[in-house]
């Protein structure tokens, strides 16, 4: 754990923070084009919208309790990210099926459409990626292919048609994922994204951190992570050991997932299906 902790401290040191103290609200701040992607051509899906919600996606002007709900989290993020000079948050889970996917998918488009950034998210579960296949849509090219058989970034990055969001999705598996992380071609990833997109945020889903480590591999590449748990199905002594293993890595907080006042009916379902605990 010690030579994480430096390894952390090591990347953290390198990078020059803004150092913004600013916390305005992204419900103020006006929805503009953030993607300006000038002679660059990237690949376009356009997503049924119809088919997303069934899959519990919103592309960020749905009015019901739902969609708010990813707004208030939406602001939270965003507030902590500007007032720290944060770029890179980390989504994670203690173990599989806690929704940690779709709450990373919700949140990039929900931030997309609110600040002057690109929001790019990332499929960093090389081993079982899901974004790709929540937005109806089968890519040729996913992150694995980029680390094992160099396929250009700008071939895999995929825009999102009626959003300002890009995705860098994931496709098949790749077992040896951990390893592949803490290789140069994850530096060599950060970089380009950079150099294409200078001013960005990006979301990355992670896979669960007490499965694999990966998520330890990726640490000191991102500047914060959320964990989120299920209710009914996250142990207690599972959160806190996740709690624990990311201890060095900026935890904002727990997100509640499928919550048990779902059986109450709709209203209570949709405004505390993602409740945010901020410590």
């Amino acid at each position: 754990m010690k030579k994480i902790q430096q390894a952390l401290e090591r990347k953290r040191a390198e990078r020059s923070p803004l150092g913004s103290s600013s916390t305005m609200s992204v419900a103020a701040a006006p929805t503009v084009a953030a993607i300006d992607l000038g002679d660059l051509t990237l690949r376009k899906i356009a997503p049924d919208k119809k088919r997303l919600r069934e899959n519990r996606v919103f592309l960020g002007m749905e009015r019901e309790s739902v969609a708010m709900a990813y707004k208030v989290l939406r602001t939270k993020v965003y507030q902590t990210l500007n007032k720290n000079g944060w770029k890179t948050l980390g989504i994670t889970s203690s173990s599989q099926s806690e929704g940690k996917s779709l709450t990373a998918l919700n949140l990039a488009l929900s931030l997309s459409g609110s600040v002057y950034q690109t929001v790019i998210l990332i499929d960093f579960d090389m081993r079982r990626p899901s974004l790709a296949r929540k937005m109806e849509y089968e890519p040729e090219f996913g992150l694995a292919d980029y680390y094992t058989r160099d396929v250009p970034l700008t071939d895999i990055l995929l825009q999102v048609e009626g959003t300002d969001m890009l995705l860098l999705p994931g496709k098949g598996s790749l077992e040896d994922a951990s390893e592949w992380i803490s290789s140069h071609k994850t530096e060599r990833l950060m970089n380009e994204l950079s150099q294409l997109f200078p001013s960005h945020y990006l979301i990355v889903d992670l896979p669960p951190v007490l499965a694999v480590d990966d998520v330890m591999a990726f640490g000191a590449n991102m500047d914060c992570c959320l964990v989120v748990a299920a209710e009914g199905m996250t142990k207690k002594e599972e959160l806190e050991e996740s709690l624990r293993v990311l201890e060095f890595n900026n935890v904002l907080g727990v997100i509640l997932n499928k919550s048990g006042e779902a059986q109450m009916g709709r209203y209570y379902y949709y405004n505390r299906y993602y409740k945010n605990y901020y410590r």
